[in-house]
């Protein structure tokens, strides 16, 4: 089943151009966990297209003394920081296909996929967007019935971007908080390995320090300072 990809400037097939450098995030997802949250932060270097998507393993687990191979589930939203919010510019819970149907146009194998049902199977998540140099991106990473509020929680995700988050906020407050782990196993751990590629010109920075509010003591004495310099001046004219 395909789902929509939303990007602020989409590209819905892979750049025919050269090739591009990547960056690579190894990591693990507690899908037995509800609404379990990554966050990676980049730097776009130079401006251009950039292909973000995941490849999970599967686990294998026991449920109910039978082995069942579980898939991730992933969901990414991309936000870009402007000021002291970040701001939502694409996200995706399945990429689109190829022509085969067995992969994903990322490359990354469909999974669970079987030549019988063709359109069956899950496909890990991917968008493409065009980056703009010098500009700091966050990237979530989040269950497929975790995603942002400004979109629908359906089988296709519609809606407006442009949602923001405060920097410094929780992420959470921004996501539907929706996801059931159905397929956990018995014992409840289901821990996906999961590889994030980001291409193009990028570099992975840490989290931008979230603004500190000045207290109202701090404006207070400005004031009387501001008070002093204009007596001052009055006395002397």
């Amino acid at each position: 089943m395909n789902k929509t990809i939303l990007a602020s400037s989409l590209a819905l097939a892979l750049s025919t151009g050269a090739a591009q450098a990547s960056l690579t995030i190894n990591s693990v997802h507690d899908t037995a966990t509800p609404n379990k949250i990554e966050a990676y932060y980049i730097q776009a270097n130079t401006s251009g297209s950039s292909n973000i998507f995941l490849s999970s393993i599967d686990t294998n687990v026991d449920v109910g003394g039978e082995p069942l191979a579980l898939a991730m589930n992933g969901l990414l939203s991309v936000w870009q920081l402007s000021g002291s919010n970040w701001v939502l510019v694409g996200a995706n819970d399945e990429a689109p296909r190829d022509a085969s149907n067995s992969k994903n146009i990322y490359g990354v194998n469909v999974h669970q996929w079987a030549a019988a049902d063709p359109f069956g199977g899950i496909s890990d998540p991917g968008l493409t967007l065009n980056l703009t140099a010098g500009s700091t991106y966050l990237i979530l990473q989040s269950d497929t019935n975790n995603g942002p509020t400004s979109l629908s929680n359906e089988q296709n995700l519609v809606g407006s971007l442009g949602q923001t988050i405060a920097v410094g906020s929780p992420f959470q407050a921004a996501l539907w908080g929706t996801y059931d782990a159905w397929g956990a196993p018995t014992e409840g751990v289901q821990l996906n390995n999961y590889t994030l590629t980001i291409t193009g010109d990028v570099s992975q920075v840490s989290a931008p320090p979230a603004a500190v509010p000045v207290p109202a003591a701090v404006w207070l004495f400005g004031s009387v300072l501001g008070g002093f310099g204009l007596f001052g001046r009055r006395k002397s004219a």
